[in-house]
């Protein structure tokens, strides 16, 4: 973001990668669930080789659907149609959606590797792998940016999302050597336990990829609501409102996702603590997840409240006045996610660890229920709730619909939860 703002029509630009980003999460989602399955069934090398050949049939399959999308008039309805994005932010987030189609298989694959590295108890080089990354990006950057200018010309979402995809695919690489190291100390197969077959895995994989899927749709859903929100409640909307809104929460979001995006490995954490067989482990885990979530939560609170959130928006990242403005409104409403994504985390991780991630998926379907509930009762002509919020900015709705919708998840399970120890008990 910083980047994109120092080339011109910033707003433009922010905005659609933004829209093309939220897609690319959807088509994404499946390949993030990797980890998850690897986590839990990479227990030796025999599993780790069907893993594989799963994951590459379902990552050809996946890449011939979303070309589909990006390549025909299905792009229009969606981004144009559902998503109501102005013309000029529809075009730029074209190309962008071309250059994210190979960007999630090195993220498959690398998620693939980490989880067998967190099954075996060698955590560090999933961190590693993300300094891997942000040096290869920033080099990157440098690289597509002056290839754009200078050379040919290329929009500047699509730099930034060329510069993406040469880090993950760095990243990716440097997991896959140190996963290599690892495989060397695994076992070839686990005594007294049968080889898994295709079926076994997808009736595992699916449930997961089904939740991801759902999760990932509320970013799309949320640009959609921001765009519409920001139709409905301005005296003389304009394409350049619209892009200022969905550009203002990009802008926060990104910022914010530095401080709780530490708990989106909590769920791997707590699959592998719920199955520890030391009580200790078990008892102390929960614990540590939250301390983390409360943490992050007062980093979050420490910038969001006090003027640093404006100087790192209009002097670090460099938006423009407007946007910095609406990405600061936006940044207060976020500062519960990491407390609020630690206890969701925790409890998914329970239930993949007891082997029910069809009640992960259960959950997540009622959080999009509650996004697109939120969403609509705030930009449906003749609602009270528009008429409430007119002129306010479009920005925080997003926000306070993802917290809802993060109370909501953590309420279904719960019950979920509570209804398998009733039936234990």
């Amino acid at each position: 973001n910083a980047v994109l703002n120092r080339f011109p029509e910033p707003n433009k630009s922010v905005a659609a990668l933004s829209v093309a980003f939220s897609l690319a999460l959807v088509y994404e989602a499946s390949h993030i669930s990797m980890i998850d399955l690897s986590t839990a069934l990479s227990s030796d090398l025999r599993t780790f080789r069907m893993l594989k050949r799963f994951y590459i049939v379902m990552a050809g399959i996946l890449l011939a659907l979303a070309s589909i999308i990006a390549f025909s008039p299905l792009y229009d309805l969606i981004v144009r149609g559902l998503m109501n994005q102005p013309s000029n932010v529809a075009e730029a987030a074209r190309p962008a959606l071309w250059a994210f189609l190979l960007w999630p298989i090195p993220i498959g694959w690398r998620r693939l590797c980490q989880g067998a590295l967190i099954k075996h108890g060698h955590p560090k080089p999933v961190g590693a792998g993300g300094i891997v990354r942000l040096a290869s990006l920033g080099a990157a950057l440098l690289f597509f940016g002056w290839l754009g200018t200078s050379v040919v010309h290329i929009e500047p979402a699509a730099i930034a999302v060329l510069s993406m995809l040469v880090s993950v695919t760095a990243e990716a690489v440097a997991v896959q050597g140190w996963t290599l190291r690892i495989m060397r100390t695994m076992p070839e197969a686990t005594p007294g336990k049968p080889a898994p077959t295709w079926a076994d895995i997808r009736r595992f994989f699916f449930p997961l990829s089904g939740t991801s899927i759902m999760s990932t749709l509320v970013q799309p859903v949320l640009r959609a609501g921001i765009a519409s929100a920001a139709v409905a409640w301005a005296a003389s909307p304009t394409d350049g409102s619209v892009a200022v809104a969905v550009a203002g929460y990009q802008t926060a979001w990104s910022l914010a996702f530095l401080a709780f995006g530490p708990t989106l490995s909590m769920t791997q954490a707590s699959i592998a603590w719920s199955g520890s067989p030391d009580p200790d482990v078990r008892a102390r885990g929960p614990r540590v997840i939250m301390a983390m979530g409360v943490g992050l939560a007062a980093l979050m609170a420490l910038f969001a409240f006090t003027p640093l959130a404006h100087w790192i928006f209009a002097n670090l990242i460099d938006a423009p006045p407007r946007t910095a403005q609406t990405a600061a409104e936006v940044a207060r409403w976020l500062v519960p996610m990491p407390i609020l994504h630690s206890i969701s985390f925790m409890l998914r991780g329970r239930l993949i660890a007891l082997r029910m991630p069809q009640k992960v998926r259960r959950a997540q379907f009622f959080d999009l229920l509650t996004i697109v509930a939120v969403i609509a009762l705030a930009t449906t002509p003749g609602s009270p709730l528009v008429a409430m919020l007119h002129g306010a900015s479009a920005g925080p709705l997003a926000a306070a619909a993802y917290n809802l919708m993060l109370c909501v998840d953590i309420g279904v399970l719960l019950l979920s939860l509570r209804g398998r120890s009733t039936a234990s008990g």
